[in-house]
């Protein structure tokens, strides 16, 4: 039937927003397919859903702007990769795209960013602290512009579902 993997899904919360009823609905359906799937995130009222999936899920304080926080986060994402023996991570956001490629150093463990929303900053500090890994997936062709002009992604780094 294929090879199933291991995967960490990133979320900064689990609130209501599109970002986050697409990672239940991606999470299902890998679930669905064989995989084994993780979700950390803040938490929120959505972990209910994550559950009712039977889709485990890790609250860590991911939404916090304290830098002290954030270095003991990727500590405890280093520590989930290895108990959970994920294979491959997938974030959804910016912030959280930099603390798993500060996990993957640690780790080696290969990742994926999502771009939800177009628009969003892309001065030089955002350009320097988007991490992509493997690939910037987008939503939509209409968002390619600013993951390859304006965050100087390149073409073939970038994978539009």
């Amino acid at each position: 039937r294929g090879i199933y993997m291991n995967i960490l899904q990133l979320s900064k919360h689990m609130n209501d927003s599109g970002v986050n009823s697409h990672i239940i609905e991606l999470s299902r359906l890998l679930t669905m397919y064989g995989h084994r799937v993780i979700v950390v995130s803040s938490g929120g009222t959505h972990v209910k859903e994550l559950e009712k999936h039977n889709i485990k899920h890790y609250t860590i304080p991911l939404d916090t702007k304290n830098p002290l926080i954030q270095i003991k986060n990727i500590f405890l994402i280093i520590k989930i990769i290895k108990k959970e023996k994920i294979e491959i991570a997938h974030t959804h956001w910016r912030s959280t795209g930099i603390l798993i490629k500060l996990a993957s150093i640690f780790t080696g463990i290969n990742f994926v960013w999502t771009n939800h929303l177009n628009n969003i900053p892309s001065n030089f500090l955002y350009r320097l602290f988007t991490f992509y890994g493997k690939y910037a997936i987008t939503v939509s062709s209409d968002m390619v512009p600013l993951l390859n002009q304006k965050l100087n992604i390149p073409m073939n780094k970038i994978r539009i579902v």
